[in-house]
């Protein structure tokens, strides 16, 4: 964790002299808040800065330099857990952000490599349905997506209403090309949509938060143990639940075992 801290602190603290108060409706007591969070991570008090961000997304303040602060801030506290499900949640309200990304990835890397052969296996991916929807999350927000296709299909209906009264030809072939292409872009983000709903409810991401060696039954502590640690940071996909236990497989793959479902946190 030492290498994390070295490799980001520099860019962290760049972010924080730098990022201001821009979310939505900020009051001024929240904006003072924040910027005392902020000098209590510049005076090395990482406890009393993730602490003050805390109270701020409980007050209703959710907006991604919060979140990304605060990971920042766990970072420093070598909590990798907490720190990854915050960069993650700040990710889904800015899904384009690089100072994210890069953070993300920088963690990731460390976690995988702490374990091992089997940490090679927990990284993104690239095909099929998952890779599909593991893509689209780090190009549109939830919003995003949902304004895209109400915009598609208004600029549709639109122009199926006024093709009649155009009187060019090809202005209304042009028309009709539009409405083709907003349709389909429509479509495609319905799909986009209906795929994130899909994996949200029945197969999400969750973050490990404890070290934990994983169970080949959900038989509780007794169970034959799999052989597998997964380290705090990892972040793996639920498969289902049951009696408080968590069954688990890195995205896309094959499942590896069962955990105690309370030390998983969803971003």
């Amino acid at each position: 964790m030492q290498k994390i801290i070295k490799q980001i602190v520099v860019a962290i603290i760049l972010t924080l002299l730098s990022t201001t108060f821009t979310f939505a409706a900020p009051v001024s007591d929240a904006r003072q808040k924040f910027v005392g969070a902020n000098k209590a991570f510049e005076a090395n008090d990482f406890t009393r800065a993730a602490a003050e961000y805390e109270a701020l997304l409980v007050a209703g303040y959710n907006a991604p330099a919060i979140y990304f602060n605060l990971a920042s801030a766990y970072i420093m506290l070598d909590n990798p857990g907490k720190a990854v499900v915050n960069l993650r949640r700040a990710k889904l309200l800015q899904p384009r952000s690089e100072d994210i990304k890069k953070n993300l990835e920088i963690i990731n890397s460390a976690v995988q490599k702490s374990m091992g052969d089997a940490g090679t296996k927990s990284g993104l991916v690239k095909s099929g349905l998952r890779g599909f929807d593991q893509k689209t999350r780090g190009l549109l927000s939830r919003d995003e997506i949902t304004l895209g296709i109400v915009v598609l299909y208004v600029a549709l209906f639109v122009g199926i209403a006024l093709r009649k009264h155009l009187k060019s030809h090809s202005i209304r072939i042009a028309a009709v090309v539009a409405g083709v292409v907003s349709f389909g872009l429509a479509m495609l983000l319905v799909f986009t949509f209906v795929t994130h709903l899909y994996y949200d409810n029945y197969h999400p991401d969750v973050v490990v938060m404890k070290r934990v060696e994983l169970r080949e039954t959900p038989a509780g502590r007794s169970a034959p143990r799999t052989g597998l640690t997964l380290k705090d940071g990892v972040i793996v996909e639920l498969i289902r639940i049951q009696d408080n236990w968590a069954e688990v497989r890195f995205p896309g793959g094959a499942a590896l075992g069962w955990m105690p479902a309370g030390f998983l946190v969803r971003p």
